[in-house]
C-alpha cells in the first residue's frame, strides 16, 4: 500500500503529463498516444495496487476528468449514500475503504501462505525490522528464513509511525 501523500503526488504528476500532452497536442505535435501508454500503464498498476475491482481510479480519470466534472450528488452509493470525489484525497479514502473490505487481508494472505510457526516468525521479524528502521520483504525474509540469517536488509528509507 502506499501513502496518501504518494498517492497524491502520483495522480497530479500524472494529470500533469496529460495537461501538457494535451498542449502540445494544440500546438499541432500529437504525442497522446505515447502518453496515454504510459498513463494507462500506470492507472493499470495502481488499481492493482489497491485491488480496484470497481475501477475507481479509470473513473476519477477518464469519466470525471481528474474530478474537474464532479458534481456533488452525482454519486450516490445505497450504504454509504454520498461519494465524494473530487480530488485524489477523496480517490484515496475510497481506495483503502474499499480495500479495507477486499477478501484478502493480512492475515489471511498468511495463513494461506504459511504454516502457523511460520506465519508468527514472518510476523516477529517484521516488527523487529519497523523498530529497528530496516525493510523487510517477503523475498528477503524467505531467503534470510532459508539461510538462518538476520531477516531484514538495510534501507535508506526511514520508518516512521503513521499514526
Amino acid at each position: 500500500m502506499i501513502t496518501r501523500e504518494l498517492f497524491i503526488a502520483s495522480m497530479e504528476s500524472l494529470q500533469d503529463l496529460d495537461n501538457k500532452a494535451s498542449k502540445i497536442t494544440e500546438l499541432g505535435v500529437n504525442i497522446t498516444e505515447l502518453t496515454d501508454a504510459y498513463s494507462t500503464i500506470i492507472i493499470n498498476l495502481l488499481e492493482g495496487l489497491f485491488n480496484d475491482k470497481s475501477t475507481w481510479i479509470s473513473y476519477y480519470v477518464y469519466e470525471l476528468n481528474w474530478g474537474k466534472d464532479y458534481k456533488d450528488g452525482s454519486i450516490i452509493d445505497k450504504e454509504k449514500g454520498i461519494i465524494k470525489l473530487a480530488n485524489a484525497s477523496d480517490l484515496y479514502d475510497i481506495l483503502i475503504d474499499n480495500y479495507s473490505k477486499a477478501d484478502i487481508t493480512k492475515e489471511k494472505w498468511l495463513a494461506e501462505h504459511f504454516s502457523k510457526q511460520t506465519a508468527y516468525e514472518y510476523e516477529r521479524g517484521l516488527e523487529w525490522c519497523v523498530k529497528t528502521a530496516w525493510t523487510m520483504t517477503l523475498n528477503t525474509w524467505y531467503i534470510a528464513r532459508q539461510n538462518k540469517t538476520n531477516y531484514c536488509e538495510k534501507s535508506e528509507i526511514s520508518v516512521t509511525n503513521s499514526n
